[in-house]
């Protein structure tokens, strides 16, 4: 994509959105702009207690904290039946991403999701402490390294 912008007497560089622009005094000038799209993988669960999934690149380890287990868990799309496996579609989503940067675009629950950033990638807390159980999704970008 290429912009071309009449832009006068403003700072050197200017971004806007995802958009970089050049701007020179008293000329206008054309860039071209290559946007980088990362991935996104969305995660929901029905959640009473509290429970974490801890990712790294090679895997995505399910740990449950306290009261029931997390059920219904769907990663990406798909069911996530066997919680003490990581979902086989992880390896080929993290591969060529930056876990580091990774952050929550989207949430829904009654109560707490968190992404807490690890030496190794990040962990995802689910924490539902009101009575009785609730569905919780969230969609996490992951960006390109």
């Amino acid at each position: 994509m290429k912009l071309k912008s009449p832009l006068i007497g403003l700072l050197p560089v200017l971004v806007l959105a995802s958009c970089l622009v050049v701007a020179c005094r008293d000329r206008s000038v054309e860039v071209a702009v290559t946007v980088h799209s990362g991935v996104t993988v969305t995660i929901s669960a029905v959640v009473d207690g509290s429970d974490r999934f801890v990712f790294t690149a090679g895997s995505v380890v399910y740990e449950h904290g306290n009261q029931r287990p997390a059920q219904n868990v769907i990663f990406g799309g798909q069911p996530w039946d066997d919680l003490r496996r990581s979902p086989a579609a992880w390896p080929a989503l993290a591969a060529g991403r930056d876990l580091g940067k990774a952050r929550i675009v989207s949430r829904k629950g009654r109560d707490v999701i968190a992404l807490e950033h690890v030496p190794d990638g990040f962990v995802l807390w689910f924490a539902d402490t009101h009575s009785g159980e609730s569905r919780y999704e969230v969609t996490i970008a992951l960006p390109p390294r």
